[in-house]
């Protein structure tokens, strides 16, 4: 498993890549990456919540989109994060943009400008 952070003003952006290497994995893994995060986040992952969210290159799986969530981080500050899950083959990336608030532009932005490398 990866993970690269970066701060830009006050919104933290974040990427995860795992290589699950089982087809069958990747639904389980991408409910439990949702669940992390939301709880990271003081958030509850909701069903309802759930935004399609297609990226170039990807193989469509029912689990993967986009959520946004209000929470709280352990040290009670509030928080406003979005976080999206996509797949292509085995391989699964969570990205991830919270801050005190999250600008729909800035969201925008940073979400449709994911795509896979295609050989």
């Amino acid at each position: 498993m990866a993970l690269r952070v970066c701060e830009a003003g006050e919104h933290t952006f974040a990427m995860t890549e795992v290589d699950v290497q089982d087809p069958a994995r990747v639904p389980v893994v991408m409910k439990n990456l949702l669940i992390a995060y939301a709880g990271n986040v003081g958030a509850q992952a909701r069903a309802g919540a759930r935004q399609d969210w297609a990226v170039k290159g990807m193989t469509p799986q029912p689990d993967g989109g986009r959520w946004r969530f209000d929470g709280a981080m352990p040290s009670g500050r509030a928080v406003q994060a979005e976080t999206g899950l996509a797949s292509r083959g085995t391989v699964i990336v969570q990205v991830n943009v919270s801050g005190p608030s999250v600008q729909a532009e800035v969201a925008k932005q940073f979400f449709e400008g994911f795509v896979f490398s295609v050989p």
